[in-house]
């Protein structure tokens, strides 16, 4: 059997190396690739499922400010680094001179923010408030009902929603279907189309042509389409089989 690997979450070659090649809806699309465009933005916060993006999106606008900018790069894990020790070392870092970069200026990727505790939270407000050259991006699984993450962090950044829909089941009928949330304007024509294009630009990386044949067996089953990341992994599966 060929041995690919199309999931980009678990092979960094294939990750989406700009905004452009993710699979997004319009409106979230066209605030990222401004951002991504001025190689600027405010603080923002990230929400949405697993699989969504989050992460990825942070990555691509934090190594532009990297690159173009001269900010000092930090990933910041919480769901590893969430003592009181661990976050008083993340702020000494974010107020200290860089002699790298010769600068203060960083950009902070705050991954599983809602592992950190309301209290911890609570001491990143200010200086996220106060410190204008460090530009924070906190991600978040889900903060619906806005409990997970502080009201003052919410207030200081402009929040992005990545979940595009979730499967309903008619417990009736047994059949289920996609049901997109209002602030995507999406139905399934158009995001089935925006996981098509992802799928292809990961085939183009690897080398490889994705027959419609396999697409249509991923695309026609709505537990595949909730997700980015579940796409590609089902992709991954349905081409492997249609090589062996």
């Amino acid at each position: 059997m060929t041995n690919i690997n199309l999931d980009w979450s678990t092979n960094d070659k294939l990750r989406a190396s700009s905004i452009g090649e993710m699979a997004l809806y319009d409106d979230l699309r066209k605030y990222l690739l401004l951002y991504e465009r001025q190689k600027d933005f405010s603080n923002l916060l990230l929400v949405g499922n697993v699989g969504t993006g989050k992460t990825t999106a942070a990555r691509i606008l934090g190594k532009v400010l990297e690159k173009h900018k001269d900010y000092e790069y930090i990933e910041y894990d919480c769901g590893r680094k969430n003592t009181d020790k661990d976050i008083k070392g993340l702020i000494q870092r974010t107020t200290m001179f860089n002699l790298i970069t010769m600068s203060g200026k960083r950009i902070v990727i705050m991954d599983e923010f809602h592992e950190l505790s309301q209290k911890q939270q609570a001491q990143l407000v200010k200086i996220s408030e106060d410190d204008a050259d460090t530009k924070w991006i906190f991600i978040t699984n889900d903060d619906a009902d806005e409990k997970q993450v502080k009201r003052q962090i919410r207030s200081r950044s402009r929040t992005l929603h990545f979940d595009v829909c979730r499967r309903k089941e008619n417990l009736k009928t047994g059949k289920t279907t996609l049901e997109f949330f209002s602030h995507t304007n999406m139905n399934a024509t158009k995001w089935k189309e925006e996981l098509k294009k992802a799928g292809d630009v990961v085939a183009e990386k690897l080398g490889i042509t994705i027959s419609d044949n396999v697409y249509k067996k991923v695309l026609d089953k709505n537990y595949n389409l909730t997700d980015v990341r579940t796409f590609m992994t089902r992709l991954n599966e349905e081409y492997m089989l249609s090589v062996d």
